[in-house]
């Protein structure tokens, strides 16, 4: 297994990224899924605004919190009709905000609803899960090795929505089921 840590160098090259890829996927159940996107009818609705599919479990028994990048729905850059080329950032951050671990999928290229199943595996003790940030970034590449945000969220201790919260919640009482659900991205990071 690879350590899910990398240089900030690395997460900005193209073909570069590191995690741990456990092959660890399961389909979740419609009692696992909640919200809408990727032009579903569920909690959100048909919707325009860029959303992520996010798996999340936690092991007590491993102390291993898995984060799966499903799938992502409507990316966009505004003035460009074409699809953008978009990846997708994990950051686990400890309470006082140093990062701890760092990841990346793979760049998708051209499609606006991209399909990853990536999966990334972080050694977090049980006592560190309440005290853990865990933020999610969506990015387009543009030329010149430039990088736009599109959208980002924060689950865990510095989540702020309702749906991150309840996410979060519903993944440590899971006891290492995987929990998933869509989640809205906002242009910037509040968090930061």
């Amino acid at each position: 297994m690879q350590e899910p840590t990398e240089q900030d160098s690395d997460l900005e090259s193209d073909d570069s990224y590191q995690g741990s890829d456990t092959g660890y996927s399961e389909t979740c159940s419609s009692n696992q899924v909640a919200g809408g996107g990727g032009g579903g009818s569920g909690g959100f609705g048909v919707s325009s605004q860029p959303e992520l599919f996010l798996g999340l479990a936690y092991s007590a028994t491993t102390g291993q919190l898995m984060a799966e990048v499903i799938k992502g729905s409507a990316f966009r850059l505004a003035g460009s009709s074409r699809a953008p080329d978009t990846f997708v950032k994990l950051t686990v951050q400890s309470a006082e905000g140093r990062s701890l671990f760092k990841s990346r999928t793979p760049t998708f290229t051209c499609n606006p609803n991209p399909m990853w199943k990536e999966n990334f595996v972080y050694p977090i003790n049980k006592s560190q899960l309440a005290r853990i940030t865990l933020k999610v970034g969506v990015w387009a590449k543009k030329a010149m090795k430039r990088r736009h945000l599109i959208g980002c969220f924060a689950l865990g201790r510095g989540g702020l929505g309702e749906e991150e919260k309840s996410h979060w919640q519903d993944m440590t009482e899971a006891r290492g089921e995987q929990i998933c659900r869509w989640h809205r991205l906002v242009a910037e990071d509040k968090n930061s």
